[in-house]
Order: structure tokens, then sequence, then C-alpha cells
């Protein structure tokens, strides 16, 4: 097994070897223009939400899609924001999420993920959200246990040119 210098106990693979430590919260009365702000500030797709210090929900981007009005949608600016402004995250989260803790084994928690498709689990420990295990997350921890890749990873395509375009520029 490749080691990536996390640790392991008893050459188990934790959940706490490759959780996201001390997440970013929202509280259940926060709103979806909140939500918005979050993600984009901190590029997450994932937030739990509290209620006080309990854990209530989970708020993933594609909840934040769901909810948010459309820019497509024919509303005025301000009607739109009013109600980015006016939703609260408690409306749109999903509720009573499943959940973790640091020392469940990766496979146990991958297999919850599995189970309920669901993209993450807060981590909890003494009834406190301590971290997050995310699908990214667990693709890490199997990328560590497979070793060092074989061949180079795959360069970002480029777009080719329209045939229409090829087809012009060879009469030109």
């Amino acid at each position: 097994m490749a080691d990536n210098g996390k640790g392991r106990a008893g050459g188990l693979l934790l959940v706490e070897h490759f959780m996201t430590y001390n997440p970013e919260l929202l509280h259940v009365n926060s709103t979806l223009a909140d939500a918005v702000l979050l993600l984009r500030r901190a590029e997450f797709k994932h937030i739990p939400v509290l209620d006080g210090d309990r854990l209530v929900g989970i708020l993933s981007d594609r909840d934040v899609a769901r909810f948010a009005p459309s820019i497509l949608t024919p509303m005025p600016g301000r009607e739109f924001n009013r109600v980015l402004a006016q939703t609260e995250l408690g409306r749109v989260m999903a509720a009573n999420p499943h959940w973790t803790t640091p020392t469940t084994t990766l496979r146990d928690a991958a297999e919850v993920m599995r189970l309920h498709g669901v993209g993450c689990l807060p981590v909890m420990e003494d009834e406190r959200v301590v971290g997050i295990i995310t699908v990214t997350d667990m693709l890490e921890a199997l990328c560590s246990v497979l070793g060092t890749p074989t061949v180079p990873p795959p360069q970002t395509a480029t777009k080719k040119p329209a045939k229409r375009a090829r087809k012009v520029a060879a009469r030109g």
C-alpha cells in the first residue's frame, strides 16, 4: 500500500487522513445569497449547515442551482437579488444528513456515500462538525493506494476548428 505521508492506523485508511478539517459552515437561517457568496469564494461544492452548534443539514452547489432563480428568467435584477436574500437555507438544504467520524474507515464512509447517493459526509466528533469528506477526497485516497501513475495525466483537449471554418480556409 502506498503511503502519502498522512499515516495509517494498523494499515487502515481512516477518514481523518483525507478529510478537510474545519470546513466552512453556514447557519440554518443564513440565506441563499450567503451560500452563493461562500461557494464562489471558497470554491467548495458542499457546506454543512448548523442550528447553533448542531448539524441540521448539508447544502450543495446543486441545491443552490436548483433553488436560485435562473438569470434566464425574465425577472428584474432587484427581484432576483430579493429571492436570494430572502430564501433561508433551512428551506433548500438536505436535512438530517448522514455523517461520519474521523476514525471511521474510508471503506465504511465510502459505503455510506454509495448507498445513500451523497457526495460528502460531514465529520463529527463530540457532537461538533470537525471536518468534511467528499468524493474528491475519496479519489485522492484511491490514488494514494494505487501509487504513482504509470502514464502522465491526460492533457487538456484543445478545441478543433469547426468543419465549415476548415473548409473555408482550404478554399481560400
